[in-house]
């Protein structure tokens, strides 16, 4: 039987020891190697690992499929990041260079800063979205619950519904506008190329009253009154005389200008007689300015109320 003993047939300085590991895949043993810092330098090349919790990682040069990370900390720096297809929560990434395809991420928290993203697909929902200060082609977005200042945009192919604007700056053109449903104000609207149906809402009568005093045998006219901005126009007339109540004419009378020297009025047949009973006339001729002739032709002062009616 041997003894246990080591023989050194040279000095002690050629005495060299190693740590082994054996490689299951080529039934070897294989000496582990360390860098001058005694730090073990592992090259684990493809296999299946299974790690419990890293505290610190100094480098990965290529880190390839990674089914999935429960957990992921902070990432200082990202060169090139491959496909990941599942992340079940990430935490601080500082900067990454370049992003592969991302196939679903249920949640992201904050997103400080991206420079660019070359191709974004379908995002099922976004909370809040910052500043954009330029996207070069954006798809479908089923539902914006809100924006709050969109400087520019150079053109939209199809925009949907939109529950309300609280304020649109210049549109410099639209190719079909549908339906709105309601518009406060509108600055200046250019041109409108083709026919629009415009249902006003809240359409109101604007009225002008005038009381004249007509004496006996004679007549007078109203105030000249401007309908160009007006839809549909209408005469009230009623006699307000106190006593010796008598009948008297009334007819409508169109200009196109205020130089009544240089173009009298034109009595129009739309006329009534007014007397105990108030009368209601509209006219169905139309030049830019109206005014109402009442013509007394009894002995008494007659006193009468010409109430203008104009609907936009």
């Amino acid at each position: 039987m041997l003894s246990n003993s080591i023989v050194f047939q040279n000095s002690a300085e050629q005495l060299k020891t190693a740590i082994y590991g054996y490689n299951s895949s080529s039934g070897s043993y294989k000496p582990l190697s360390i860098n001058e810092a005694g730090e073990l330098l592992v090259n684990t090349g493809t296999s299946a690992i299974e790690i419990g919790t890293i505290n610190k990682v100094l480098s990965i040069e290529t880190l390839g499929t990674v089914n999935k990370v429960s957990i992921l900390g902070t990432i200082n720096q990202v060169s090139l990041l491959g496909t990941l297809s599942k992340v079940a929560e990430l935490g601080t990434i500082n900067q990454i260079s370049l992003l592969g395809t991302l196939s679903k991420v249920s949640a992201v928290g904050t997103l400080s800063t991206v420079e660019q993203i070359g191709s974004l697909g379908t995002v099922g929902r976004v909370a809040e979205l910052g500043t954009i200060n330029q996207v070069s082609l954006l798809g479908t977005l089923s539902k914006v619950s809100a924006v709050g200042t969109l400087s520019t945009v150079e053109q939209i192919g199809s925009l949907g519904t939109v529950g309300r604007v609280a304020e649109l700056g210049t549109i410099n053109q639209v190719s079909l506008l549908g339906t709105l449903s309601r518009v406060l104000t509108v600055g200046t609207l250019n041109t409108v190329a083709g026919t629009v149906k415009i249902n006003l809402a809240d359409r109101t009568f604007t009225s002008i009253t005038q009381t004249l005093t007509v004496s006996s045998a004679t007549s007078t006219y109203s105030n000249l009154i401007n309908i160009a901005k007006y839809q549909d126009t209408s005469w009230y007339f009623i006699n307000t005389s106190a006593t010796n109540k008598r009948a008297v004419t009334v007819q409508l009378a169109v200009t196109p200008s205020t130089a009544i020297g240089t173009y009298p009025r034109t009595l129009i047949f739309e006329s009534a007689t007014v007397n105990a009973s108030p009368r209601v006339i509209t006219n169905d001729y139309y030049l830019e300015y109206i005014s109402a002739q009442i013509n007394n032709t009894s002995s008494y002062q007659q006193d009468i109320v010409a109430v203008f009616n104009g609907r936009y």
